[in-house]
C-alpha cells in the first residue's frame, strides 16, 4: 500500500492495533506499506488520530476497484452530461 502525503502537515499512519507504522511523511513525500495477509486493516494518522481509514487486502481487492471506478467514471460522466 501506497500513502502519499499531497498536504501540507506531516503524518505517520499506524495501523490502530500497533502492528505497523511508516515514517514521519513529510509534505511531497510517499511511503510504502506491505501488507502480507488478507483482511480488513485499520489505520489513523499519529499526529491526527481523528484522520483514520481502513484498507482490504484480498485477493478480489483490486478487482471491485477497479470494477467501482469504472462506475463511478460512468455515473460521472452521465451526470456531466445530463447536466449540459
Amino acid at each position: 500500500v501506497r500513502f502519499i502525503n499531497n498536504g501540507e502537515l506531516v503524518h505517520t499512519i499506524a495501523a490502530r492495533d500497533g502492528s505497523w507504522s511508516t515514517e514521519r511523511i513529510e509534505p511531497g513525500m510517499e511511503v510504502s506499506v506491505s501488507l502480507e495477509s488478507d483482511g480488513t486493516f485499520l489505520y489513523h494518522c499519529a499526529e491526527h488520530p481523528w484522520a483514520i481509514g481502513e484498507i482490504t487486502v484480498g485477493p478480489w481487492s483490486n478487482f471491485f476497484y477497479q470494477v467501482l471506478r469504472r462506475i463511478a467514471y460512468r455515473m460521472a460522466r452521465a451526470v456531466r452530461d445530463y447536466l449540459q
